[in-house]
Order: structure tokens, then sequence, then C-alpha cells
């Protein structure tokens, strides 16, 4: 152990040699440097590793506070390119759902090897025409309310409160999106697309909800705790 006062005290008052007292008196002293050099060591060490997990914290809490609300930015890009589709006149729009119409057939053509004529693959796509348009209305609410469920989720809400967030957010979009079509020629307001655009929302927020707790509960949660446990 490091010398203490009462051992300066003593060696300085009953040792008689001078030579020896002088020698004890430099082993005391230097012992003492040495121990309180190695005591601010280890602070100084110390201090330095809690200022890095400070600043390891910091940045950590930086990222989380930049990316949370870029994970909005799908959504947004989505929208856009609801808003964009939307805009489309009323001819430029069919022609766009017949082209997606007569590659549809033509796939199912080639894969199966019917051999259809002209009048048939027009006949195939005048039948397919409106359940191709309705099924982009719900894809496009789909994969709407899967980028907006998303973040809500990464920002707490779950549960009820994430589909109803989530579906007011993506049916209020729909509504003003056939607001919209109304000043757009050759477009109408429908209700029959707002309800189906809500089915589609409806059905991405339940799936997010559903993959996001299967995640939660056999990846993230397994993590933490052994995370948790290695630290303590």
């Amino acid at each position: 152990s490091a010398p203490s006062i009462q051992h300066i005290y003593f060696l300085f008052y009953h040792i008689n040699e001078k030579s020896t007292r002088i020698f004890c008196l430099r082993y005391c002293f230097s012992d003492i440097i040495i121990k309180n050099i190695y005591f601010i060591y280890t602070e100084l060490l110390i201090f330095r590793m809690e200022n890095t997990m400070t600043f390891q914290s910091f940045l950590r809490a930086l990222a989380r506070f930049i990316l949370k609300p870029l994970s909005f930015v799908p959504a947004l890009i989505i929208m856009y390119c609801i808003y964009s589709f939307s805009a489309q006149e009323g001819t430029e729009s069919s022609n766009l759902s017949f082209r997606v119409s007569h590659k549809v057939i033509a796939t199912i053509d080639r894969a199966l090897d019917l051999d259809l004529s002209d009048e048939q693959i027009k006949s195939g796509i005048n039948k397919i025409h409106y359940y191709i348009r309705k099924t982009a209305h719900f894809s496009e609410y789909f994969l709407l309310a899967v980028s907006v469920s998303l973040p809500l989720y990464v920002y707490g809400i779950r549960g009820i409160w994430l589909m109803l967030t989530a579906l007011i957010l993506c049916s209020g979009f729909a509504c003003l999106d056939e607001y919209h079509q109304l000043f757009v020629s050759g477009r109408v307001a429908s209700g029959k697309d707002v309800l189906i655009d809500s089915t589609g929302a409806l059905t991405g927020i339940v799936c997010t909800s559903i993959v996001g707790y299967i995640l939660r509960k056999s990846v993230f949660e397994p993590i933490f705790h052994s995370r948790h446990f290695q630290s303590i």
C-alpha cells in the first residue's frame, strides 16, 4: 500500500541516520507520486470512455432524428405518382390501361401457347380492361398504405391507432384525388373508386401490421434482450 503521512512522520523523527532518513523519504515521496499519477491516469481513461459512449449515443440519436422523417419520402413519391396518373386526360389514361391490358393478354397467350387471333386478343382486352383499371387503383393505394404505415410503425404508432391513422390519411388522399379528377378533361369522380382505394389501403395496413409484429417478436426483441444481458 502507499505510504501515509504518519509513515513519513515516523521516518523523519525516529530514524537517526541522515542518509537512511533521506533514502526512506525519497522512497515514500516517489511512491506517493507514482500512486497519484496512476490514479489520475485511470480517472482520465474512465472519463474518455464515458465521453466516447456519450458521443456514440449522440451520433445514434442524431441519425434517428435525421432518418426518421426521411422514412416518409416513399409515401410522398407514391402520392406524386398517383397525382400524376390522375392528371392524365381521359383519352390518355384509357390508352395507358389498354396497353397494359394488351400486354397481359399477350403474355398469357405466349405462356399458354393459345395462338389467339387479333380479334380474340381485342375481345380479351375489352373484357379485362375494367378490372385492370380497378386493380391499378387497389395496387396504388396498397403501396401507399404500406409506405405510410411503416414510418408510423417506426414512430411507435401501432395496433388500432396505426390502422385508424393510416386509413384516414390514405382514404383522405383518395377523396382529394377523385375531387382533383373533376377538373381534368375526360375524367370524373367516382365513389366506387374511393371504396376500392380504401380497400387496398386497409389491406396494405393490415399486412404491414402483421409483418411488423412478426419481425418485432422474432428478430428485434431477441436482439435487444441479448444485448441487454451482455451489458449486464
